[in-house]
C-alpha cells in the first residue's frame, strides 16, 4: 500500500498531540496500520496506532479524507488450478493407485494406474499448481499428495 498523501502528513504531524479521530477515520476509510505508523514524525509502530485508534468513533471532518488506492491484485496466490480436463482422470486413478503394493505386478492395472497418476501430478506440479489443489482435486490427503509429488520428482 502507498503511503498517505504529503497534505495529509503535514496535517498529521501539525499538531503537538497524536490526533487520534483523525487517525481513526483515515483507519476506517481503508488505511494499515503501517501507513499511518510511518506518516508520523517521529514513526509509530502498528500496536501504537493500534491503541489508539481502538475506541475512536468515525468523525466528520471538513478536510477530506483521501482513500487508499486499491491493489489490482487479490491479495491471496494466484496459482494455476487444475485444469478441469484433468480432474476427472486424476479421480478416476486416484482409487486404482491407493491400492498399489509394491508386490504387486507391474502389468497390473493398479500399477500401471499408480505410474500414470504419479507422472499427471508431477507434470501439474511442474506446471505451478499448488500440491493442496492437486490433492483436493484428487480427494487425497495433502500429505499423501506432497510423498507422491517428491517421489515423483526423485525419479526424474
Amino acid at each position: 500500500m502507498k503511503s498517505l498523501p504529503d497534505y495529509e502528513i503535514k496535517y498529521l504531524n501539525a499538531f503537538p498531540y497524536p490526533p487520534t479521530r483523525r487517525l481513526a477515520t483515515l483507519r476506517a476509510k481503508g488505511w494499515s496500520l503501517s501507513v499511518l505508523g510511518k506518516a508520523l514524525n517521529p514513526p509509530r509502530s502498528k500496536a501504537t496506532i493500534h491503541n489508539w485508534t481502538a475506541n475512536e468513533g468515525i468523525f466528520d471532518f471538513t478536510e477530506p479524507i483521501p482513500l487508499p488506492e486499491k491493489n489490482p491484485l487479490p491479495a491471496h496466490s494466484l496459482a494455476p488450478l487444475v485444469p478441469l480436463e484433468t480432474i476427472p482422470e486424476l479421480q478416476r486413478l486416484a482409487p486404482l493407485a491407493q491400492r498399489y503394493r509394491s508386490r504387486t505386478p507391474k502389468t497390473s492395472i493398479y500399477a500401471e494406474s499408480n505410474e500414470k497418476l504419479t507422472e499427471l501430478v508431477v507434470s501439474l506440479y511442474l506446471r505451478g499448481v499448488p500440491v493442496s489443489a492437486i490433492a483436493k482435486a484428487t480427494q487425497v490427503s495433502n500429505r499423501a499428495m506432497y510423498r507422491r509429488v517428491n517421489r515423483g520428482l526423485g525419479k526424474l
